[in-house]
């Protein structure tokens, strides 16, 4: 598994450097869609990534927000985001990520989300538990909603932007704060270390979470992953001592293994 943790670092730094050369450059949009933007970094982030991999793992196959699906069959499965939080890079703030998770017949094994922005990178290995460079990664322990801060982000798709917006203002006077940073990637590896005690959402892309998932639950979190039609989740990752009022709250009920501070 090191292996393939080292593979996955080396693909995120290259695309991470590829992305932040591309911040002082002129952008260019290949397709703008109501609520969100479509930029080549995207793609060439991607094309970095998988080359990495097959160059690796050819054998394997992989999950990609750009290009869909390459491979088919065999154990493992790479599920990567090359620019999650796109509409930020584009309008220049610095709050974007890569995403990139293993997995061996659809278990997390290997998460890793890079901010090239302050050089941080978030990794975790099942069973070994999360890091911060070399600082180990443990949620927080607040334990009332009322000091709790609460990320969301909010689908460009309008029927799941709605439910987001709804919940997340039905929570703002039960919670602390609310805050919606526009990477549901870095907002979940946030929740890993304790900036942020949960987060949710409504109608989200595997890619967009799959390392964040390992990243919460190997820093004892609890996660609940609630399938959807056509591919989609609802997703909600806290510190595992917010995480039944948030489910009763959200109405993300645990369809899948939950980490082990769930319930307590």
């Amino acid at each position: 598994m090191t292996c393939v943790l080292e593979v996955a670092i080396e693909a995120a730094r290259k695309a991470g450097k590829i992305l932040m050369d591309g911040m002082s450059r002129p952008l260019d949009v290949e397709r703008r869609v109501a609520h969100d933007v479509k930029l080549s970094m995207d793609r060439k982030a991607e094309e970095a990534i998988v080359s990495v991999i097959r160059k690796a793992f050819p054998a394997h196959s992989i999950l990609s927000e750009e290009c869909g699906r390459i491979g088919q069959g065999g154990e493992y499965e790479w599920v990567i985001d090359p620019l999650d939080g796109t509409y930020n890079y584009f309008r220049r703030i610095p709050f974007w990520t890569t995403s990139i998770a293993v997995r061996c017949r659809g278990e997390e094994l290997v998460g890793v989300v890079f901010d090239p922005c302050r050089d941080e990178l978030f990794i975790a290995e099942k069973g070994s538990g999360a890091r911060l460079g070399d600082q180990k990664l443990q949620v927080s322990g607040v334990a009332q909603l009322s000091r709790a801060v609460i990320g969301v982000a909010y689908s460009p798709k309008e029927e799941f932007m709605r439910m987001n917006a709804e919940t997340a203002l039905s929570l703002a006077t039960t919670v602390d704060k609310i805050r919606s940073l526009g990477s549901a990637a870095l907002e979940i590896a946030y929740v890993a270390c304790g900036k942020l005690d949960a987060f949710f959402e409504y109608g989200i892309w595997p890619w967009d979470v799959a390392a964040g998932v390992l990243l919460v639950r190997e820093a004892q979190g609890s996660v609940t992953v609630a399938a959807r039609a056509g591919g989609r989740l609802d997703v909600l990752a806290s510190n595992g001592l917010l995480h039944d009022g948030l489910a009763r709250l959200t109405g993300i009920r645990p369809r899948a293994a939950e980490g082990p501070r769930a319930g307590s």
